[in-house]
């Protein structure tokens, strides 16, 4: 929402933009956040306990890892253009659903034949069409000051990468590795009408 005269004053001028333009600034920090339980970096932490659930070796976990990465790529790039025809909150309403089906999937799987597919949906949803959703709407809603828009989008995946690490590791220890991941699941679902609300309205660049 524009800042009302009265208040434009009282913030710098590096400020006044982010106030004016905060709920789309949000929507790209919030959707890079969130990706962040498809990234590497988190489904790593959880890296040895699926190979010993699994019985896995660290090739037979890198080579399953490698083909559900390919396999995410593969089907973003197949439903990537889904964002340049749909309005945002309809991609969220399918992403972040499948999004956490993938966590809940990883956590309770007892075979491999779940744990792929688990593994499948947190690498598309995640790593790639949150991602790929943050980016493509910020480029379309910000012209002038795009550069900035990006930046603030990707704190978020820095955020994600310095809290829900410690918090992963917290909570495998308290209650276990698998209950993390449907702890996972619940805030990618708290998230969602959080991010429909702020992504409701476009933005004209």
């Amino acid at each position: 929402m524009p800042l009302a005269p009265n208040l434009a004053p009282n913030l710098p001028p590096i400020l006044a933009p982010l106030r004016a333009d905060a709920r789309w600034y949000a929507t790209g920090y919030l959707a890079m956040f969130a990706s962040s339980f498809g990234q590497t970096f988190f489904v790593a932490l959880s890296g040895n306990d699926i190979r010993a659930a699994f019985s896995l070796s660290a090739g037979d976990f890198g080579l399953i890892y490698t083909a559900v990465t390919l396999g995410g790529a593969l089907l973003l790039a197949l439903t990537g253009g889904l964002v340049d025809r749909m309005p945002v909150t309809r991609v969220l309403a399918f992403t972040l659903p499948a999004f956490a089906a993938g966590a809940v999937l990883t956590g309770t799987a007892t075979h491999l034949l779940q744990l792929i597919p688990g593994l499948l949906l947190l690498r598309f949803c995640g790593q790639g069409m949150m991602v790929h959703l943050a980016y493509t709407t910020i480029g379309r809603w910000f012209a002038a000051g795009r550069g900035r828009a990006v930046s603030i989008a990707a704190l978020g995946l820095n955020t994600g990468q310095a809290l829900l690490p410690l918090g992963q590791v917290v909570l495998a220890g308290a209650i276990g590795w698998r209950l993390g991941w449907i702890v996972a699941a619940g805030l990618v679902l708290l998230l969602w009408p959080v991010l429909a609300r702020l992504a409701a309205r476009d933005r004209q660049p």
